[in-house]
């Protein structure tokens, strides 16, 4: 309101890259050369349907009822948020490598729990597909990759990590969240229907989601 009144100086907008956001940096040459690596990445993370957490067996009544059950919440404070970085710097990976890798052990940790330990898992995270120099004013670029690991590798933690840490890098080098939106946008323009709707509509797509996005 107070800006729309003049009392503030606003930025001027640079509106060439919003006109262009849909080319997503990408000459044809280089759209052409992603084309095999997009389809090996779609064909192993995004067109498999994804196993669902195991269910749990009847509840214990003896237990107290939560308003919304399974919704837990936790705020960081801030010695944490800084021990939590630390930490992740010392096993020479991102915070965002730490939290995905103890998602996926919290959420082997449940299905070994409820008798389905042998469960492949697959969480969803979303990636920025902004390049470093470009300014977008009203509007975010975002898409979704899609991480999967095997029972016999949620078995070693410190395996996990070193192959979460190595798969976020590789997304982050070759850009891999363009795969999600270039496929969709492919298959509307094909006139082929929802190109992940493989198992009908009730088909699991992710087993969790890890997102810093609020």
């Amino acid at each position: 309101w107070t800006a729309y009144r003049g009392d503030v100086d606003m930025q001027p907008l640079h509106d060439t890259e919003l006109r262009l956001r849909h080319n997503f940096g990408l000459t044809l040459a280089a759209s052409w050369k992603r084309i095999p690596r997009e389809i090996l990445h779609a064909g192993e993370s995004i067109l498999q349907p994804a196993k669902t957490l195991a269910t749990p067996g009847k509840a214990d009544e003896s237990e107290p009822m939560l308003p919304f059950r399974g919704a837990l919440k936790h705020a960081f404070s801030a010695a944490e948020l800084t021990a939590l970085r630390a930490h992740a710097r010392s096993l020479g990976a991102t915070l965002n490598d730490l939290l995905i890798t103890e998602l996926f052990l919290a959420l082997d940790q449940w299905n070994r729990e409820f008798g389905k330990g042998t469960r492949r898992i697959r969480v969803s995270m979303p990636v920025n597909l902004r390049e470093g120099s470009q300014r977008l004013p009203a509007t975010n670029m975002v898409s979704m990759c899609f991480l999967n690991r095997s029972p016999k590798v949620l078995k070693d933690p410190r395996r996990l990590l070193a192959s979460v840490r190595e798969e976020t890098a590789y997304i982050r080098k070759h850009r891999m969240g363009l795969t999600l939106v270039r496929s969709i946008n492919l298959i509307s323009k094909l006139r082929l229907g929802y190109p992940y709707n493989t198992g009908g509509k009730n088909t699991c797509h992710a087993t969790g989601v890890l997102t810093n996005l609020g």
